[in-house]
This record gives structure tokens, C-alpha cells and sequence, in this order.
């Protein structure tokens, strides 16, 4: 239907006088502000002489403005507005009714209640209907406001429709009220699409409702606020919860009508510029917006109202240095150019999740005022058993403070695991609480597993192994991110994988397919983590497929899979020579410090390592990463009477050697300026390893540097 038809079949006097008011304040001169007096708290409409009221700030002289808005059939417009009330004094007739007073006869009587507090005063009445008018009414109107001294306007159904149609407010009451979609970016438009943006963000994160925010969070809340700084990177190791923080944030900005939008990782991939960026996403998530709206986005924000742009998760790209320097400069296109003054106010604020080892890698580049660094470090231990109790509410589940303390400690502290554990438990999982804690990751993969065996003539094992396959195939092929035609072209073959892998992408507890684009994805990077770490087991005990995973990009994959079960030596011999990164990645991750087999595979590393001077520096750098941001306590033994550079020394003072630490900081500090990366770890290490450093640190003060 047309614009003009909807109004025309408007019935709803509420629903017109709030469309009819709007339209005065966004089109009419003077009419910016006008009090809309027509409707109640519960959108009823409140029986009065006018429907609007307003005076004009500033006006000299005095300017009074009334609205009265009708949805009256046109044949009855002309008693509508003009008809002579009824004196109501009179008593009614047998048989006959008082005739309603007209709403310019009304709205001139106001005006003439007013005229004694200032007799230079203008009055002006703006009668709105949904009809349109003809000339013989208009002309009796105008007539009748000379002969009561009041000036009259109309906004009737074509001007409605021009402003309905080719305003982008207009648009957004259209879409509202009407039920036609708007195809023009407006304020209000925006900030339906931001909370919509805000209930897409969660899916990637598994678990934000069930989040205890951290002290991080409101910290980084209150710097966002800052003009000044147009781009805000959430800093630490994978795991500490950057995104939920960056989640976090969203929500409070756009539950405060704030404008706000998630940009996901694929598309900073796929856009040049941040307009482009910004445009993908409101079309994905509005589709009839048009090839303006990326502009459109970016004028609506202002220094004061700004647009937030979250951007997760650029650590997992192909390639995140290059997206770290694309989204920098997206944030300094929108300001001046840097000056020794104060840095240029923003209508923008970039919130982009960040490892520090990519921070580690560019900061020196991007040290600016105008570049804001938050580290997100592991959550303090209060903070976890804060989480933990939270999640036992409600539940059947009763935990000492001692037994919190430990299900915490089992976990890291890590926040994904912690808002896991505590989802795993409001479903009612028979599961001890020790043995989830123990997988977590695991334990709610199988949930939803076995949801979609209840759904499904699938077993859950069936639902695994096919995402197993779809993971082995990735590796096979170096594409963590397929098509949704490619995994058909992979199993064309196989129509019931087809259809277990469709089950998997409706449910959308595990994966689905992204950004509007059919692209396969797993829900969350440690879901993918899981399954490839499967696939990449799979492929190690197959000796003609060992090739498959030497690739630097799977060297996590392949650690946890080397952690997760026993290869025999020759394998473990093999991944040494060909992909030795994930051999050191393996070690803070095995789970029985005290097996032969962890002795063999830390024998291994700690032999590598000794020669690690002598292998490609992109090798080194990959297995050195890997060390620096390991925690576990077969670290120090793998590293035990070796040297190495700040990585190493890292990996040493992370899991409490205090020598290393002296090294690190005596090759590192630099009082003039601010390390994130070196504040960050020392805040882990006090939470972690205060009591035991304190010890040796004093004692061994004076030591040389070594």
C-alpha cells in the first residue's frame, strides 16, 4: 500500500496526533519544541481544547502556537474545525445532543484567555488531518481565523506524505506507524538498528548475560566518554574477556540511547574505508538503506551524542596487523591531523579488542593522544568467585567460599569459562561442578550436541563428527572461514552430512552462517578452537597427513591437540622438526605435570629452545608468542638454564621468576614512557605470584644482570 492509503486508513486518533506532531516539529518554522498535550502515559488520547501548545522561545512579540490534529472523514472536516458548539449551560433536549465546538473555535478561544497577558501577542493554529483538503474548505478556514484573529496553517495529507517519504525522520514514523520500511537513515532509525546490532553482538560471545563485569569494564566506560580519544583498544591475552568488556560497553552505551554498531572482523576485511564498513552493517541489518548510509551514519553522531563503533575480532583474521593499521587510520580520518596541542574531538569512538602481543608488535607506531589502551588483564580471584556465586542462583548447586575459590582456580580465572560454567549450571546439568570445570569448553558443546538429538533424528555423536569433518576439511583446504557452497562442493556426496551440518547452522548453538553472506563459521573462536583441535589430532595419526597442519596459522590447534592426547615419539619428533611452535604451545596446556609423556614432549621443547637462536626469526617469533602468554607450571621447566629475549623473559616472570623479571625490566623500563604490555603482565604476576616474589626479589636485588 501507498503512504497515502495508510493514512488514509488511520483510525487511531493517538496513533495520527503522535505522526501529525512529529511532522510539525521536524518541518514546521517555530514548531521545533511544541508540547504534544493530546496523549496520555499509555498512549491514549486525552480529551481537551487543543492537542498542542507551544511558544516560541525568543519570539518578540510574543508568538503562541496550538495544534489540533483530526482523523474526521474529509465530508466532515468543515464541522470539525468550525462548528459553533452547543452553550453548554443549556439543558439538553429530549431526542438531540450538544454539538462539539470546532478546533479552530477552541483553539481561538485559548488564544483569547491569553491576550490579556500580552495584547501584542500572535497566535498561530495548525490543523492536521490525514485527509486531503479541497479549496472551498481551506478558503472558509482562512476566513473564519481572520474573523477570530488567529493566524491558521494546515498539514494535511500531501505535505504528510512528502515529509513521511523523503525525510529520514519521516521515514523512521513511517516505519514506526505505518509499517513501510525506511530506506533513509535517520537518528531515531539508528538507534533501532543499534539495539538490533546489540542483540546480534552476543551470539559471537557465547555468554554475556552470565558475565560478572570485571572492574575493567567500568573503567573503560568512563574513558569512552573522553572526546578526545577517538579509538580505544581493549588490551590483553586471548581469554580475558576483551570482547565481553567491549559487549559490556555496547550495551551501556546504547541502553542510554546511544547510537552504537558491531562491526565484525570479515567486514574491516572487505571495506577500504570506514563508510563502506558502516554501510555493509546497516545494510545487513536494514536492508532497503542505501549506498549513502555509511556518510548518513557518521553525520547523524555528534561530539556530544557520538556513534560507538565496537570492531571484534580483528586478533583472528588472515591477517590482523594490516586490519590494526586499518582501523587507526579509520579513527584519525575523522579528525585533524595530530599537533603538539590538544587532540581534535571526535563524533566517533572505536572500541577494537586487541592481543597484546599484536599491541606489542605496533604500539611504538601508534603511540598518539588520540589512541586510547586499556589493559583487560585475568580477572582478580574475588572477581571469578563473585562470578561463580552468581551463577549458583537459582540453581540446585550449593558451593562453600573454599570450593568457589578452587572451581575458579581449576578455570584460570578465565571469564569465558567462568560465564560458561555458570550457563552449563542453569541448565540443569546433572554434571558434579568439578567435572565441568574440568572441560567446559567440552561440556557445553554436548549440551547443545544432545538439544539437537532431542530436535533431530541425528544421534549427537553423528552431530560431532560432522563438525569434525567440516573442521579437518578447513585445515585440509587453509580456510577457517568457507563459503556455505564450498561445504556443499566438500560433501556433495553426502547428503545426510549436508543435512546434519544444516541442523547445526539452524540451531546456531555451535555455528551458523555470518554477516549475511553464507559465510560457515563457529559461533565462537573457542568452539572452532575445540573441533580443530579434533580435526588436527586426527590428522597427526595419519602419517600421510601430517602435512596438512604445517601451517603456522593451526600451530594453536595442533599444541592442544598434542596436550589433549598421547602421539607416540616419532610423531611428537615430527611436529618438533616441521611445526615446533605448537610443540612449546603444548606445554602449559598438558594436564598431568608428573606423566612420561609430558616429560617427553617438555624434553622436546626445552631441546628446541636451547637452539632456538638458530631457526627462521618467524618461527621464533610464533614460538616465543606462544611462551610469552603461557601460563602453567611446567613453563619453568621447559625454559629451566636457558636465555632469550623479552618474550622469554616474560614467560618466566608470568609463572613467578623473579630473576626474569629483574631481566625484563632492566632491558625494558623506560620511566618517559608508558608500557601497557610490561603493565599488564605485572598486574597478572602480583595476583598470581606476590607472595613467593617478594622473597627472592629483595634477596637477589643486587645480582648482576645477566
Amino acid at each position: 500500500m501507498t503512504t497515502a492509503e495508510k493514512l488514509e486508513e488511520i483510525a487511531d486518533t493517538a496513533r495520527f496526533e503522535i505522526i501529525a506532531v512529529r511532522a510539525l516539529r521536524e518541518s514546521k518554522p517555530g514548531c521545533a519544541g511544541i508540547i504534544h498535550l493530546g496523549i496520555n502515559a499509555q498512549g491514549k488520547t486525552i480529551r481537551g481544547p487543543v492537542d498542542g501548545f507551544w511558544l516560541v522561545p525568543g519570539s518578540s512579540p510574543p508568538h503562541y502556537i496550538f495544534a489540533a490534529c483530526a482523523t474526521t472523514a474529509r465530508d466532515k472536516l468543515e464541522q470539525k474545525w468550525l462548528a459553533i458548539g452547543s452553550p453548554r449551560s443549556k439543558k439538553k433536549k429530549r431526542g438531540t445532543s450538544n454539538q462539539e465546538t470546532g478546533d479552530l473555535i477552541k483553539a481561538a478561544e485559548e488564544a483569547a484567555s491569553l491576550r490579556p497577558v500580552d495584547s501584542t501577542a500572535r497566535f498561530g493554529v495548525y490543523l492536521c488531518t490525514n485527509r486531503r483538503l479541497d479549496n472551498q474548505l481551506m478558503q472558509k478556514v482562512y476566513a473564519t481565523a481572520k474573523r477570530l484573529d488567529v493566524e491558521v496553517d494546515f498539514l494535511e495529507q500531501s505535505q504528510l506524505i512528502q515529509f513521511l517519504d523523503s525525510n529520514p525522520v519521516g521515514q523512521w514514523l513511517r516505519q514506526e506507524y505505518l509499517g513501510i520500511k525506511a530506506d533513509l537513515l535517520s537518528r531515531p532509525l539508528l538507534e533501532i538498528i543499534s539495539r538490533s546490532s546489540l542483540q546480534e553482538y552476543p551470539a559471537k560471545l557465547l555468554t554475556p548475560s552470565e558475565f560478572t563485569v570485571s572492574t575493567s569494564a567500568a573503567e573503560a566506560y568512563k574513558d569512552l566518554q573522553r572526546p578526545n580519544v577517538s579509538i580505544h583498544f581493549l588490551m590483553g591475552p586471548s581469554g580475558a574477556g576483551k570482547s565481553v568488556v567491549a559487549w559490556e560497553l555496547f550495551r551501556r552505551h546504547a541502553e542510554k540511547q546511544g547510537i552504537a554498531i558491531w562491526i565484525p572482523a570479515l567486514i574491516v576485511e572487505r571495506s577500504a574505508f570506514l563508510t563502506d564498513a558502516i554501510r555493509s552493517v546497516l545494510q545487513w541489518l536494514h536492508p532497503r538503506l542505501g549506498e549513502t548510509a555509511g556518510h548518513e551514519a557518521l553525520t547523524i553522531a555528534t561530539v556530544e551524542e557520538p556513534l560507538v563503533l565496537v570492531i571484534d575480532d580483528i586478533n583472528r583474521s588472515q591477517n590482523p596487523t594490516q586490519l590494526l593499521t586499518r582501523v587507526i587510520g579509520w579513527s584519525r580520518s575523522r579528525g585533524s591531523q595530530e599537533t603538539d596541542g590538544p587532540s581534535p574531538l571526535s563524533a566517533i569512538r572505536i572500541v577494537c579488542p586487541v592481543w597484546d602481543s599484536l599491541w606489542r608488535s605496533e604500539e611504538i607506531y601508534y603511540r598518539s593522544k588520540s589512541v586510547g589502551v586499556h589493559v583487560i588483564g585475568p580477572m582478580r580471584r574475588q572477581e571469578a568467585v563473585a562470578c561463580l556465586r552468581a551463577a549458583t542462583i537459582n540453581t540446585a548447586v550449593t558451593l562453600s567460599a573454599s570450593e568457589l575459590h578452587d572451581l575458579a582456580a581449576q578455570m584460570n580465572d578465565d571469564p569465558i569459562l567462568l560465564g560458561l560454567f555458570g550457563r552449563i549450571l542453569r541448565e540443569g546439568s546433572s554434571e558434579n561442578p568439578v567435572a565441568i570445570a574440568k572441560d567446559v569448553i567440552g561440556q557445553f558443546i554436548g549440551g547443545a550436541l544432545r538439544r539437537m538429538e532431542h530436535r533431530h533424528s541425528v544421534v549427537a555423536a553423528e552431530y560431532e563428527s560432522v563438525a569434525v569433518l567440516i573442521a579437518t576439511e578447513m585445515i585440509r583446504r587453509k580456510t577457517l572461514l568457507p563459503q556455505w557452497s564450498e561445504i556443499e562442493s566438500w560433501f556433495s556426496g553426502n547428503p545426510r552430512c549436508i543435512q546434519a551440518i544444516g541442523h547445526q547452522v539452524q540451531d546456531g548453538s555451535l555455528c551458523r552462517l555470518g554477516g549475511g553472506l553464507r559465510q560457515f563459521e563457529f559461533r565462537h573462536d573457542r568452539i572452532r578452537a575445540h573441533f580443530l583441535a579434533l580435526a588436527a589430532a586426527r590428522l597427526l595419526e595419519s602419517e600421510n597427513s601430517l602435512s596438512s597442519v604445517v601451517d603456522p596459522f593451526f600451530v594453536p590447534f595442533v599444541a592442544q591437540a598434542l596436550a589433549d592426547r598421547q602421539f607416540s615419539v616419532e610423531v611428537v619428533s615430527s611436529i618438533k622438526r616441521v611445526l615446533p611452535a605448537a610443540l612449546v604451545g603444548a606445554i602449559p596446556l598438558l594436564k598431568d605435570s608428573g606423566s612420561p609423556y609430558s616429560t617427553l614432549l617438555v624434553g622436546h621443547a626445552h631441546e628446541w629452545l636451547r637452539l632456538i637462536d638458530r631457526v627462521l626469526p618467524s618461527v621464533r617469533q610464533d614460538a616465543l608468542s606462544l611462551l610469552g602468554a603461557s601460563r602453567g607450571n611446567l613453563v619453568l621447566k621447559a625454559t629451566d638454564g636457558l636465555r632469550g629475549d623479552d618474550l622469554f623473559w616474560s614467560a618466566r616472570l608470568r609463572n613467578g621468576d623473579a630473576l626474569a623479571g629483574i631481566n625484563l625490566l632492566y632491558k625494558t623500563f623506560d620511566p618517559a614512557l608508558q608500557n601497557h604490555s610490561i603493565e599488564a603482565l605485572l598486574d597478572e604476576v602480583s595476583l598470581h605470584h606476590m607472595p613467593t616474589l617478594r622473597h627472592p626479589v629483595n634477596r637477589n636485588i643486587s645480582i648482576m644482570f645477566y
